[in-house]
Parts: structure tokens; sequence; C-alpha cells
């Protein structure tokens, strides 16, 4: 196992002190190895005649059937003892994986940053605002081996710390590669009065602040208060914890001594699969050139062989399940394809055949009056709601008006003389109402279209129209569709239903949206001889030309 540069997830790094005896590591191991929860491959001293020189355990366990080989490397240095750890799994390290300390025994101890102090086997609280030194020099100051983790958090001065529950997976991912620190309101204040601006922690949120190596290169991860509660930005938070505690830069001191501690072939003892004695315990002698030792070498090999081929056997198994999974997947996507094609196909056959009944009914007269039926009450909509939003316009002006003659001291503006029908003139229900809403230039116009009226009904001429166009009035006439929408009350007379199109017209102007117009029929030809006005104001006929 090599220590050197980012080897990628199959590595889990740890290095801290602890105030425990070396002995004391060695003897857990050994329990661990006796329990049954990890198999000692072996031990090894970097110098024997020297008893301050560094020691070595190597192990291996299973984690979900996947191999975990994990090396340990111990130093007694004063009263405390500097630690260096390395696990390999094939199936990699990140979010949700209990870190490898815990099976190795070390999270049971305080192991702390060797540079900056800092925890990161636990947790530290700080509630005193005076006592953010060290804090500082961690974040601030960069003063450490490890990602720091400082997370806010809402609690009252002196109650019990509650870890939530995504900072606790943080802990038991990153356990032993990273620094995880909480902190309440007073010690946020004062961190956001001593750090810069860009080094601040979210309210109630958490920031990972990163080595001085790594901070070059990237900023720090930032968690708002949302993302703190969530589960989506602690993945990546533990990923980039990882990353930090495995890299290596090529060529430092630190590599080398990696590469050492690792790589370098030991003193070492191998682990006897019987105790040779009870002061033994479980260790052979050293030298490792006798037929016994040879022998269990051969056995340690066949037994990691036959794991490998248990562990190839159960991912077969997997594979060939997820293979089948896949099958049925493919069927069931494939009856779901043939099932929209015939819904699809089905669709356009209905569509077809409702395009060729349209056509068809379209040819028959019972298509035609449907087909002026809906224009006529198309229009009749249309005119209708801008009839009522002329009269509502009207009475707000007329209500204005009254208002202000009011405040003048003036009496109100009389009602307006009805106008009067011209001889040979006729109007229809409501006309006389229409004509009186007329604006001046509008109404003289109406005046000059009934008078002609009334001269072409004493002197009947050939056509009516063109004695309006040579006046000056611009006639029209609506296409056949639209006549339905041009129809008012005329006298029994005229026609027994009591209703008669009015297909001709008058624009009383050129420029209104809508233009003002006067609907006319000349029955001075018929029963009544006189010409009957049905409508004076918007136009109705909205293709009219």
């Amino acid at each position: 196992m090599s220590g050197p540069a980012d080897l990628g997830s199959e590595l889990f790094c740890a290095t801290g002190s602890v105030s425990t005896s070396v002995a004391e590591h060695a003897e857990f191991l050994l329990q661990q190895h006796e329990a049954g929860a990890l198999r000692l491959y072996d031990r090894g001293a970097l110098d024997p005649a020297d008893p301050a020189a560094p020691l070595r355990h190597r192990m291996t366990w299973q984690r979900d059937g996947d191999p975990v080989s994990a090396v340990l490397v111990l130093l007694a240095r004063d009263e405390q003892v500097r630690l260096w750890f390395a696990a390999r799994c094939p199936a990699g390290w990140g979010h949700g994986v209990p870190s490898p300390l815990i099976r190795a025994g070390l999270a049971r101890f305080p192991l702390a940053d060797p540079r900056s102090g800092l925890a990161v086997t636990g947790s530290t609280l700080r509630d005193d605002p005076e006592d953010v030194a060290g804090l500082l020099a961690a974040t601030r100051d960069r003063r450490g081996e490890t990602a720091v983790l400082v997370r806010h958090v809402d609690r009252e001065p002196g109650s019990p710390l509650v870890v939530p529950r995504r900072s606790a997976e943080f802990r038991k991912a990153t356990m032993g590669c990273a620094s995880m620190v909480f902190i309440g309101d007073a010690v946020a204040r004062r961190l956001a009065a001593e750090l810069p601006e860009r080094l601040r922690i979210p309210w109630r949120g958490g920031r990972l602040f990163l080595p001085s190596a790594w901070s070059a290169e990237r900023d720090d991860p930032r968690m708002s208060e949302v993302d703190a509660e969530g589960a989506g930005a602690w993945p990546e938070a533990v990923d980039l914890a990882l990353r930090v505690s495995r890299r290596r830069e090529t060529g430092t001191a630190d590599a080398e001594l990696w590469s050492m501690l690792f790589t370098t072939a030991w003193h070492d003892e191998r682990v006897a699969d019987t105790p040779a004695g009870p002061g033994e315990r479980w260790f052979a002698v050293a030298g490792g050139a006798d037929k016994s030792d040879l022998r269990q070498r051969i056995q340690g090999a066949g037994a990691r062989q036959a794991e490998s081929k248990e562990a190839a056997a159960r991912r077969a198994d997997a594979v060939s399940g997820l293979n089948a999974e896949i099958d049925q997947a493919t069927a069931r996507l494939a009856g779901l394809e043939r099932s929209r094609r015939r819904l699809a196909s089905a669709a356009l056959r209905l569509r077809a055949e409702r395009d060729v009944a349209r056509e068809r009914l379209a040819g028959t007269s019972l298509g035609v009056a449907r087909g002026r039926q809906d224009a006529a009450v198309r229009s009749a909509r249309a005119a209708a709601r801008r009839l009522a939003d002329r009269e509502q316009e009207l009475e707000r002006l007329r209500g204005a008006e009254d208002r202000s003659h009011t405040a003048l001291g003036r009496a109100a503006v009389p009602e307006p003389i009805r106008p009067v029908e011209p001889a040979g003139v006729r109007f229809g229900p409501g006309v006389g109402a229409e004509i009186e809403r007329l604006d001046d230039a509008r109404a003289r116009r109406c005046r000059q279209v009934l008078d002609l009226l009334a001269a072409h009904a004493a002197a009947p001429g050939p056509s009516l129209a063109e004695r309006l166009r040579a006046e000056g009035i611009a006639p029209g006439v609506p296409s056949p569709v639209e006549h339905a929408a041009v129809t008012f009350r005329v006298p029994s007379e005229v026609d027994p239903s009591g209703w008669a199109p009015f297909p001709e017209f008058a624009r009383l102007d050129h420029a209104g949206d809508p233009r003002c117009v006067l609907h006319y029929l000349d029955d001075t030809a018929g029963p009544t001889g006189v010409v009957h006005v049905g409508h004076v104001g918007p136009e109705l006929a909205a293709g009219a030309p």
C-alpha cells in the first residue's frame, strides 16, 4: 500500500496524535483478531534494536463482501503517540460508508490533527466567544493538515449538544481525516467579526475549511441553513475531505515518509494460525525462512484466494440478477412502445375519419347553414360586447357631465329631443336612441344620409347605393355569410317572421374603431313603400368591404 499523491477513492488516509500508549493499541488489535473482527497479517518494527522505533501492523477484514486491507503505524513521541493509518477497499470510501478507523479501534481515542490540535475522531464544541484562537488558526490561518468543518447550530448556551443527523453522517464517514467544530450564536458573531468576508460562515449553516495547499486551488464549500439540513450537499463535502486527507505531493518529505511507512520492508513477524504459547500470543517467531512460516504464507494466500473467489461469485450472482431485471424492463418497454404505436395509429385513423366527415358535412346544405349560423353567432356576440362597452362608456361620460354641472351650480343637461323620422323613412326599435348617442360629426352625417333616404323614397331611382355614393356617402354590402349578423325587426308586411336582413349600409365615418354605420332596407318597391333603418352605431359586419 502506498501513501504518496492521490490514489483515488480506494484509499483512506488518516494521521494524528493520541495520548494512549503503543502497547494499548497493539493489545486492542490482538483482541479484535481473536474476536474475528479483523485478521492481523503481520507486525513489524523499523529497527528492532531501537525501542523508540515505529511499529507497524497490517490487517484485513471484509466490508459488505469487499476485502479491506489496512496498515497502522505507531510511533511513541514523548507523552504522545503519533500514528499513520491507511486502508484500501476496491469499492472505495465516501458518504454513507463508515470510516475504517472504527474497525481498527482508533475511534475509541481522541485523535487530533498534529498541527491544529482539533479532534478528528470526535466533535468539538465552542461556546465561549473569547476562546476562538485555535479555531481562528485552523480557519483563517489554515494551520492544519486536514479539512475543518465548522457548523453553526441553534442551541442555548450551556445546553447539551445534539448533533444533527447530516453532521453525524459526515462525522461517521470522515472520522480520522477531518475535524468537526460546532459553534453557537455568540461564537458565530465573534467569527463573523474576526474573519474576512470571503471566509465567513453562513448563519445556521456550515463551511468546510480546506488546508492552505487546497485553498489556492478552489474555494471552500459553503452550506446555507437549507443545504445543511438537506442531504444534497453532504456527499460532495465528504468526498472532498477524503481527497484532502489522501493527497501527498510527490517528491516531498511527507510523500517519502508515507512511502517508507507503507511500502518498505520491515522486520515483520507473520501471524500464526494458532498461538505458539501464552507469551507468544498470535505472532510466530521472526525470521520467515523456516518451513512452517512458508506453509503459513501459502495457507494465507489460499485463504485470500478463496475469499476472492467467493466475492467474485457473489458479484457474478448480483450481475446475473441485474441482467434479469434489465431483460424484464426491456420487455416491458417494448410492450409499452407497441401500445404507443397502436394508440398513435388509432388516433391518426380517427382524425382522418373526422376530417372526411367534416368535408362531407361542409358540402351539404346543413353544413352551409351551420357555418352561417356559427359566423352569425360570433359576429352577434362581438357586436353585443362592443355595444355594451360603448353604452358603459356613454353612461360614465354622462355621469361625469352631470357631476360637473352640479359642481358648477348649473342644471343638468336636459334630455335631447328624440329625432323625428323623415318622410318615407321608418326607424326600427331603438334606432332613435342610437341616433341620440352619436357625436356631432356623426349626427350630421346621419342626418345627411336620412335626408338622402327620404329623397329616394319620394322619388325612387334605379339604385339607392349609387345615389349615396354620388353624394359622397360610402355604401357597403356584407358577404352572404354575414347576413344573419345584420338581421333586424321589420313590419310583418315586409316579412311575416318580423325579421329581415339589412345587408346594405352607409358609413358615417372612416376612422372610427369600430366604424359607425347605418343599416337600411330599401322597400320603396315593396308593400310599405318606405326605407327601413334597422341599426345606427358600431359596424356589425366585420368582413364588410
